[in-house]
């Protein structure tokens, strides 16, 4: 759950038609890593390639890696041809296992003695809880950071580095990604009216106003989830935060040591009421938003005529448009940024890959390797099942235009940050923060109150 007529048009089509024109569409050619950038476990260094070259060379045959995760239907089904088109080539055993509950099932693993070699997590709070046990070894001693930077970018390690028994470490690995700070709209009501796309929070504002005096709710929006009611709302609170804060200060919020009753969070409420308490901008009105679930809100774009002509959500809302909406009916834009000191960071979501504690092997070590590429989703990515933050992953892999779109947006990013409920402690990230933003919106609280409910989690 936690997925253009302008200048701004011209500008993406000329940066993909510029990517095209390079070999492979990629959006940089990183080099494997060098001796020096695969650190040995015992400190020396080999003069006998990667170990994924090793592994390619025939070095591992007949040995068996585990990765557990919580991945399943398509998606695994097309992860283990992967794992078998790897398998193929280095004659290995690596083995994907599927469990509906990964944090419960490797813990009783670990402390059983059998745990999986790696172990793919979808929310980093509970990679950072088994972090703090002690289950998950540094990655930074199996890659230097100069590699890990090389692909994937600085920011994207700032949001692995967890407080284990022994000090900070870097927990693990991106792998499958996706994006939150996007806003959609329908392209034909847009081209009709002349609207150009904006890149500041005075030209959203400016936009808005123009659909108002146009005829239209230029918002829709819906909170509804069922047990999980309150989560969209925190996706925008999230998006501002890092709109008006600097990402340290994110951080600090993440971890509640920037309270939510502090001037700099009130900010982004400040800004979220701007949109989400105007009457004429959200159909339907606060009461409307509470009511409406999150899927069904899309659709009031795709109406004949349409009934609003924008919703701030994550790619996968793609999902819930109408079956006979394609791609070039919609598309999107990065929410605009507030403060151009911060610029337009993304709101991300994603899996990482861990190694577990005690399992460091040079096998494992291949194919931690594989992972750390784009080569690893390239299946993934040319079924539509997949968006990848390696820096060498090849545009051309993707199945549409919409999501090749999406992955640019995510790796030329100016800067990223994981979903911030997902890493606060449960009893806020999906509990007080939720019901916090459904009383506020609803009415039943005023700022400063839901400001103080939400806080209350972090005390529980």
């Amino acid at each position: 759950m936690k997925k253009m007529s302008s200048l701004f048009v011209t500008i993406i089509l000329l940066m993909v038609t510029v990517l095209s024109g390079c070999a492979g569409d990629k959006i940089s050619e990183v080099a494997p890593p060098t001796d020096e950038q695969v650190v040995e476990g015992n400190g020396e260094v080999t003069s006998e390639g990667t170990h994924l070259e090793r592994a390619y060379a025939g070095e591992f045959s007949g040995q068996t890696v585990t990765i557990m995760g919580a991945f399943g239907d398509n998606l695994q089904l097309l992860f283990e041809d992967t794992l078998r088109e790897f398998n193929e080539k280095t004659q290995m055993n690596v083995v994907y296992e599927q469990s509906e509950d990964v944090p419960t099932t490797f813990g009783i693993r670990f402390d059983g003695g059998n745990a999986p070699d790696i172990v793919s997590f979808p929310q980093p709070g509970a990679l950072r809880e088994q972090v703090g046990r002690g289950r998950i070894a540094n990655i930074e001693e199996v890659f230097s950071r100069d590699y890990l930077e090389q692909q994937y970018g600085s920011s994207w390690l700032d949001m692995t580095m967890m407080e284990g028994p022994n000090g900070v470490i870097n927990a693990g690995i991106w792998q499958n990604v996706n994006a939150k700070s996007f806003v959609w709209y329908p392209v034909a009501e847009f081209e009709e009216n002349g609207y150009e796309i904006p890149t500041t929070w005075d030209e959203l504002i400016a936009l808005s106003d123009q659909m108002v005096e146009d005829g239209y709710y230029p918002w829709t929006l819906g909170l509804e989830s069922g047990a999980a009611t309150g989560w969209p709302a925190t996706d925008w609170i999230e998006d501002f935060m890092l709109r008006v804060v600097s990402l340290e200060d994110y951080d600090r919020w993440v971890s509640g040591d920037l309270e939510f009753a502090s001037p700099e969070v009130k900010k982004a409420f400040d800004y979220m009421e701007k949109i989400w308490f105007n009457e004429d901008y959200v159909y339907g009105g606060r009461v409307g938003i509470v009511n409406t679930n999150f899927g069904d809100a899309p659709k009031l774009m795709f109406t004949e005529p349409a009934k609003a002509l924008m919703i701030k959500q994550g790619s996968f809302i793609q999902d819930f448009f109408p079956d006979e909406v394609e791609p070039g009916d919609y598309d999107f834009f990065i929410t605009p940024s507030i403060d151009e000191a911060y610029g337009q960071p993304l709101l991300v979501g994603g899996d990482t890959m861990s190694l577990v504690e005690g399992q460091d092997r040079p096998e494992v070590r291949a194919v931690l390797e594989f992972l750390t590429t784009g080569e690893s989703l390239r299946i993934l990515i040319e079924n539509g099942a997949a968006i990848s933050p390696h820096q060498d992953s090849d545009l051309t892999w993707y199945n549409s235009d919409m999501n090749r779109k999406i992955a640019e947006a995510i790796l030329t990013a100016d800067a990223v940050r994981f979903d911030g409920s997902d890493l606060m402690p449960a009893e806020v990230g999906t509990g007080s923060f939720w019901t916090g933003m459904v009383d506020w919106v609803a009415g039943a609280t005023n700022t400063d109150e839901a400001l103080k409910e939400i806080q209350s989690g972090f005390n529980k």
